[in-house]
């Protein structure tokens, strides 16, 4: 299959390495070096009159598996698993794709009627971080969705928001902001793989990976999987030191909570630790928490109830663990409309900050990512719909629930190991035992046979840079139909060293 334009896949810009590497002819290219993708051998020999892209742009597209990997998205894509009478079909079993198609339906709906009387003075200029209108709109959203009425309610204004298109971009923005050329950002791995992109591409931010130091034991004392992904000041120190030795300047902590593609949710006494210890060492911190409303699991114990970085921070302050300056201008919370609401294609994506020199430079970074007029109209009538939204993202729970529920005893009947996930659109599976190999090439190798033989296309873990072969990551709510995850849990078993 011809395969041109990238961007179609969702492995499409994977780093596939962490390699240093000069990127580019530009003097500031020239003097410092970023973490990019290896290309292939191909691409390498090419000279400089053969190649289209430029250098800079060129690390950051394709890859020796691009190709491999959009033919099995695409073609998966174009025949796609169906409920035949019940049987089922031969078709794809699409499970790479993190998106919400569950309840699209009675979404589709009510944002058409919430398009009716347009005005016309919305074919204007608006605001670069987004319409007062809708960041005001937002703003109550938050209070009421994200921070839950908590007393940190008080502390989400409308002039703290910024709205841009998606928060790919918005992460992308932000470190654009923060961070120099070449700087780091720590994240705790595994993480999304487009973090890579979201950081690298423009701004030209490498990523440290924080692995949990203590896994191994915590394995062996039998502890549950979720405690032994649990975050630890200590790794963070690590990684920093790390850097630090290296020559580097971390820059940044960037955490994903809801996390993908774990699928966990993460301590509150874990969080606080790691934001007063990002004090200490005077790194801003990026809470991306886009999966805030896709969590359909609510056992555990308080400490354990998902609570927004927002909250963390003024509970930070109170205790008096954190100053209030630190809260104001290093902590920036990220949140959007693309998962919780099944709502990707909209690009809408928010961060919360009272930094006032961010919210300044938005100005400029909100430029050429900023959301249509029409769609803010559109999604500024939709939260004003309260009643809707709060039945909607109850139903959206709810239908979350019943996929993961189906899918976890799929997966339980199948004898595959997994991650027992509370939240987001994920499992994330343990495939160890059907690998010939305890290597990356053998993660590879199982994953071409997965999506090939098997008709099962997932996220290899290397992509989202699991610490060791063998995890995949497997999202439940892309396809329409629940019943093919019974399915394609009984192809993967099936699948022979």
């Amino acid at each position: 299959m011809a395969f041109r334009c990238l961007h179609t896949c969702p492995f499409s810009c994977r780093r596939e390495t962490a390699l240093m590497k000069q990127v580019g002819s530009h003097p500031e290219y020239r003097k410092r070096s970023i973490r990019a993708p290896t290309t292939s051998s191909a691409a390498s020999s090419h000279s400089v009159m053969e190649r289209v892209l430029s250098e800079r742009i060129n690390d950051w597209v394709g890859g020796r598996y691009a190709k491999d990997f959009a033919q099995a998205y695409n073609t998966g894509v174009q025949n796609l698993w169906v409920n035949d009478a019940g049987s089922g079909s031969g078709g794809h079993i699409v499970l790479c794709r993190s998106e919400n198609k569950l309840i699209s339906d009675r979404l589709a709906s009510e944002l058409e009627d919430c398009s009716l009387n347009f005005q016309t003075c919305s074919l204007a200029y608006e605001d670069y971080k987004g319409s007062l209108e809708l960041r005001e709109a937002v703003c109550e959203y938050v209070k009421k969705n994200i921070v839950g009425g908590s007393k940190s309610a008080e502390d989400v204004v409308a002039s703290d928001i910024c709205i841009s298109a998606g928060c790919g971009v918005v992460i992308e923005n932000l470190v654009l902001a923060l961070c120099d050329f070449s700087d780091v950002a720590l994240v705790p791995a595994p993480y999304y793989s487009s973090f890579d992109r979201d950081l690298g591409m423009r701004a030209g931010v490498s990523i440290e990976c924080v692995y949990h130091s203590k896994r191994a034991e915590a394995a062996a004392a039998g502890e549950e999987e979720e405690e032994q992904l649990s975050l630890a000041v200590e790794d963070f120190e690590a990684a920093y030191q790390k850097v630090k030795a290296e020559g580097g300047v971390p820059k940044v902590v960037l955490l994903t909570n809801p996390h993908n593609p774990l699928g966990i949710v993460y301590s509150q006494k874990d969080l606080m630790d790691v934001l007063v210890w990002a004090e200490q060492r005077k790194l801003h911190v990026i809470s991306d928490e886009i999966y805030a409303n896709s969590i359909y699991d609510h056992s555990g114990d308080e400490g354990s109830a998902f609570t927004s970085c927002i909250e963390l921070g003024r509970r930070c302050v109170s205790s008096g663990s954190m100053t209030e300056s630190f809260r104001r201008n290093f902590l920036h919370c990220v949140f959007g409309f693309s998962k919780d609401f099944g709502a990707s294609g909209l690009r809408i994506g928010c961060v919360h900050t009272s930094n006032p020199e961010i919210l300044t430079a938005w100005n400029a970074l909100g430029y050429s990512c900023a959301v249509s007029t029409h769609t803010q109209y559109v999604l500024t009538n939709l939260l004003k719909r309260e009643d809707f939204v709060s039945s909607f993202l109850e139903e959206n729970k709810k239908t979350l629930r019943e996929a993961a529920n189906v899918l976890k005893q799929a997966l339980k009947e199948a004898g595959i190991p997994f991650v027992v996930p509370r939240a987001g659109l994920f499992v994330w599976i343990d495939l160890r035992h059907l690998l010939a190999s305890s290597t990356w090439q053998a993660e590879r190798d199982l994953w071409a046979k997965l999506s090939i033989d098997q008709r099962v296309v997932l996220t290899p873990g290397e992509f989202c840079h699991a610490q060791e072969p063998g995890f995949f990551r497997l999202c439940f709510a892309w396809m329409p139909d629940i019943r093919c995850l019974s399915e394609a849990a009984k192809r993967i078993s099936a699948v022979k060293e």
